[in-house]
């Protein structure tokens, strides 16, 4: 655990409390620092117990009666406070996912390939050409890698500092492909931001040129054609289709054996169940019927 007064030293400190790790609102696992820019934010942390911390402005720390079991401290920008501290911790090396190191028998590794000493590859994995596989990747057993795939690349996350410069935010996570994950040619799949893992469920196919954003989660037996781009926290179920050339807005949800078809541009979420197309996305049964009446007019 980590002290608020010890760690966050350039701030105000309204009550001192301990965290785990940098989260959000929503943070399942105990011992959250996360920060609230607005009121919505702010309730979200103040009734999640996973929340021992919060960075917040002095307005919002005034409107509502605090729980006194949580830290507090106050900043004019909430968000670049927390990216800021994020940036600190990260550069004393004190952020990492929690992870053994080992290659597993019967894996092939092309000898143009680039692996980091700290991955953990399974039994009787593939992994080709050029191919760049960087820290805290896990590769379950029988994946099968293809030429110039990279796992594990920074994402795009920035900050604003307070003297009005963009600060690129050094992603602190890996990843973790489950068993039997197809990489086709020139996929990559970026590193979590935070100390977790992007994943990617049991038997999904990613074709060429796939691009998953940083902490995004895919689900397992999903199907994802070439050239699909999907942002940052994208939250994918399981046995989805997704057709090619397919973009997906940052914190996305799509539910299980939903359908997205070529082309699309996904800026809600997707049922499960649901087959959408277009951009911007809508019913793919809607599209085709008022296709079909402009096509008679």
């Amino acid at each position: 655990m980590y002290s608020l007064s010890k760690n966050i030293k350039h701030l105000k400190i309204i009550r001192e409390g301990r965290f785990k790790y940098f989260g959000s609102p929503d943070s399942k696992d105990d011992g959250a620092l996360v920060f609230a820019g607005n009121l919505n934010w702010y309730e979200r942390s103040l009734n999640n117990p996973c929340v021992t911390a919060i960075i917040t402005t002095k307005e919002l720390a005034k409107s509502i009666e605090f729980d006194m079991e949580k830290g507090l401290v106050v900043s004019a920008s909430p968000r670049d406070a927390y990216w800021e501290a994020f940036s600190t911790q990260y550069e004393k090396g004190n952020l990492s996912p929690i992870m053994d190191f080992d290659i597993g028998e019967n894996s092939h590794i092309h000898p143009t390939a680039i692996i980091s000493d700290k991955v953990k590859i399974g039994r009787n994995v593939r992994i080709g050409a050029h191919t760049v596989i960087n820290a805290y990747s896990h590769l379950a057993d029988n994946c099968e890698i293809h030429e110039g795939c990279i796992i594990g690349c920074e994402g795009l996350q920035l900050y604003r500092s307070s003297d009005g410069i963009s600060k690129l935010v050094r992603h602190a996570g890996g990843v973790n492909l489950g068993n039997s994950v197809v990489m086709l040619a020139r996929s990559m799949v970026s590193k979590a931001v935070h100390p977790q893992l992007t994943r990617i469920g049991d038997e999904t196919l990613l074709s060429l040129m796939v691009s998953v954003g940083h902490q995004s989660v895919i689900g397992k037996n999903c199907s994802i054609a070439g050239n699909c781009l999907f942002g940052g926290s994208v939250i994918m179920g399981n046995n989805v289709i997704v057709g090619p050339s397919v973009t997906i807005k940052d914190s996305i949800n799509v539910g299980d054996n939903a359908r997205i078809r070529m082309g699309s541009v996904v800026v809600r979420d997707v049922l499960s169940g649901q087959d959408v197309s277009g951009n911007f996305a809508i019913s793919h049964l809607k599209n085709l019927k008022d296709y079909a009446e402009k096509s008679r007019g």
